[in-house]
């Protein structure tokens, strides 16, 4: 359900476009914030902001915490803000999607106190994430096929012959 932009918040920090706020599908656990250009770059800038936010937090903790527990903590505190609903961003310009992959870049160099001149692939490839184009088309390639299977039970059960029906 999108609602026009409230009169205390049209306008984003970053532009000067106006706001859509949409309640989230999921019984409105949260606004996407989608400007004027439907290029969602106030959404996109938001979750950066929040994500170096927490990697900012974490990182008072680095040294005290085992490399594994702190992995968890950023797998669930950030990569999980990365992953909410980023199917949703499916053909956004290269320049948005670099933003998240800044985030993600920066949560593995966290992770292995990497410096910013070293190479960031070997980390990813160690931790065993996708760059954040590819978890894009992973996440859009499991709901298809998750949408598939159910559509495909459905009719499977909805056949009188079917062992479905008691």
């Amino acid at each position: 359900m999108c609602n026009g932009p409230s009169p205390a918040l049209s306008t984003d920090r970053w532009s000067a476009n106006r706001i859509i706020y949409c309640d989230s599908i999921f019984g409105g656990s949260g606004p996407w914030r989608i400007d004027s250009g439907l290029m969602m770059q106030s959404h996109v800038r938001q979750t950066v902001s929040r994500c170096f936010a927490v990697l900012r937090q974490l990182r008072t903790v680095r040294r005290q915490v085992p490399t594994s527990v702190f992995q968890s903590l950023i797998v669930a505190l950030v990569l999980s803000r990365l992953d909410y609903c980023n199917s949703v961003l499916v053909g956004l310009p290269t320049n948005l999607i670099q933003h998240l992959q800044s985030v993600q870049d920066a949560a593995a160099r966290l992770t292995f106190r990497i410096r910013r001149s070293e190479h960031i692939t070997p980390a990813l490839i160690s931790l065993h994430w996708l760059r954040v184009p590819e978890r894009i088309s992973f996440k859009l390639a499991v709901l298809t096929y998750d949408s598939c299977v159910t559509i495909t039970i459905h009719h499977y059960c909805l056949d009188t012959r079917g062992p479905c029906n008691n």
